[in-house]
């Protein structure tokens, strides 16, 4: 690096990478964090040109693209936000979403879903591929597992959510698994048989 530069800054320059993307500059640091910054920004920081006051400044520090000193705390910081962040390749998949039904009683145009009309009961999951998905998850080597009920909505589908979480609760006696249960819905509707089970 010309040192000339190096002793115009009031600031270090941390590993980053960008990207020009039209009238924008995405940088990137080593931990996954990111900027979208207006073009010509990226020459400004590495001119030593971003101003201490500024509010590029505050925001590039709290990315971690600058700092005022290279420190054994700052390295250590990085790593356990990088730890943190692929702490998930340790215990493999952790969240299990089961799609019950894409029948809906709202059908929201803002909702990324697809679904269809509540009486096409046709549209709702088979228990022997609800089986086969739970039989799946269990197979996970994480300890701690969510399985999560969408839809449509998943309270339509009542009986599957029951059938479901007792099937779990079986299947895991001789795993020990610990299994949170989620239920994804508008509440608009009630479920009409009571989940009985001490966890969910």
């Amino acid at each position: 690096m010309n040192t000339s530069l190096q002793t115009m800054r009031n600031y270090k320059l941390l590993p980053f990478k960008f990207l020009r993307l039209n009238d924008k500059e995405l940088v990137v640091n080593e931990v996954g964090d990111y900027l979208f910054l207006p073009k010509g920004t990226v020459q400004k920081i590495v001119s030593g040109e971003v101003q201490r006051d500024s509010d590029l400044y505050k925001d590039l520090t709290a990315k971690f693209v600058i700092c005022e000193e290279y420190s054994p705390l700052l390295q250590n910081i990085l790593a356990t936000r990088l730890h943190t962040k692929k702490a998930f390749l340790d215990d493999f998949t952790t969240l299990h979403i089961f799609v019950l039904t894409v029948r809906c009683n709202e059908r929201c145009i803002y909702c990324q879903a697809s679904s269809t009309d509540m009486p096409t009961r046709s549209k709702d999951m088979k228990v022997s591929d609800l089986d086969a998905a739970i039989n799946l998850m269990l197979q996970s080597p994480s300890q701690c597992l969510t399985m999560e009920f969408q839809g449509g909505e998943s309270s339509l589908a009542p009986d599957l959510v029951r059938h479901a979480i007792e099937k779990v609760e079986e299947l895991n006696k001789g795993k020990g698994k610990e299994i949170k249960y989620v239920l994804c819905t508008n509440l608009y509707s009630i479920i009409s048989v009571p989940l009985k089970l001490g966890r969910v």
